[in-house]
């Protein structure tokens, strides 16, 4: 059955997706970025997103991802998903964008993500209150990311949890914004910006 929907989903997200997804999450994170001269695009994707955001911030920008597309449109290393293969402080910004439901320890990848900045991680990813969020987070979830290969397991967080991560990382919380990317968008959306204490 996934030989034949799994085409026609790809389709459909570089059809309609897509096209009013990076847009508006370009437009969502751009605030969080000015002043930003070298960032890293953890879990960069095609690098659509972390290309335009570095462009209007005249910063560098890296990519890495644990799975590779065939292309993207920022340089980009694979990692393993638990060690980043840079130095400590290396970024003044480092960007995680839908990549921590991915993974089963996300606390580990943020912990990552701090020790590789000098300034701020910026992540945007969801959360949920209720079992309809929930699903609905399930289902957009696979459709976006099972066609390509990517792990699913679908470990989206609570806002207690988000809570329990940043206070075990002891990091200062700058930011906590919930938000849409658009006026139908369906899924809990959240963008957090943190830094290690001695930072903020």
């Amino acid at each position: 059955m996934n030989l034949l929907l799994f085409p026609l989903l790809r389709l459909f997200n570089a059809w309609f997706v897509f096209p009013s997804r990076n847009p508006a999450l370009i437009r969502c994170l751009r605030p969080f970025i000015v002043g930003s001269k070298s960032i890293l695009d953890v879990g960069c994707s095609d690098g659509i997103v972390g290309h335009e955001l570095a462009k209007e911030a005249g910063a560098t920008i890296q990519g890495c991802d644990v799975v590779l597309q065939p292309r993207c449109a920022i340089p980009v290393v694979r990692y393993d998903g638990r060690h980043l293969p840079f130095a400590d402080n290396q970024f003044d910004t480092v960007m995680i964008a839908d990549v921590l439901h991915h993974d089963l320890e996300p606390i580990r990848v943020i912990a990552e993500a701090l020790r590789v900045s000098s300034g701020r991680v910026i992540i945007k990813d969801h959360y949920w209150e209720n079992w309809r969020q929930k699903y609905t987070l399930y289902f957009f979830d696979w459709i976006s990311n099972a066609p390509y290969g990517i792990s699913v397991p679908y470990n989206f967080q609570q806002p207690r949890q988000w809570d329990e991560m940043f206070r075990a990382l002891e990091v200062t919380v700058e930011v906590n914004q919930r938000f849409k990317l658009f006026f139908h968008d369906p899924c809990t959306q959240v963008i957090f910006v943190i830094s290690k204490a001695n930072h903020a």
